[in-house]
């Protein structure tokens, strides 16, 4: 099990992310610029966690998202920047919350969803029910 981060996020968080041991990729040069749903199969083909931003993916491919089995994570910055996220962002999102993250999806019998909401108080972690996808 691996995550990936879309090519919405930096690619220097996931390279950061890497080097600390986490089990981080970006796509692949020939993956980026395709269309969400032909990503949602290769992520369900290769077992990933899809990081991404796209907050309108929850809404127009949920349902695709629960018939794979691909797990997502949506980062949101400050209310009222929701998709500005720099570097320094995304790595103080997920290194505060990836191995809480870790241990639900090992033990999950099938996909989880969550965002990562960055607050005034530090990272807030909100779990999203099956029923609120698609």
């Amino acid at each position: 099990m691996r995550f990936v981060l879309d090519e919405n996020l930096p690619k220097r968080a996931a390279q950061a992310l890497g080097l600390v041991g986490y089990p981080v990729d970006t796509f692949p040069e020939d993956k980026r610029g395709t269309k969400d749903p032909e990503l949602l199969r290769w992520m369900a083909q290769k077992n990933y966690i899809w990081v991404t931003k796209d907050l309108g993916a929850q809404r127009e491919h949920g349902v695709l998202m629960k018939k794979l089995g691909v797990s997502v994570i949506w980062l949101r910055g400050h209310v009222g920047r929701e998709s500005a996220l720099a570097a320094r962002d995304v790595h103080l999102l997920l290194t505060t919350k990836l191995d809480s993250l870790l241990r639900q999806f090992e033990s999950a019998c099938g996909p989880l969803y969550f965002t990562i909401l960055l607050t005034k108080a530090g990272p807030r972690l909100m779990a999203i029910r099956d029923d609120d996808i698609g």
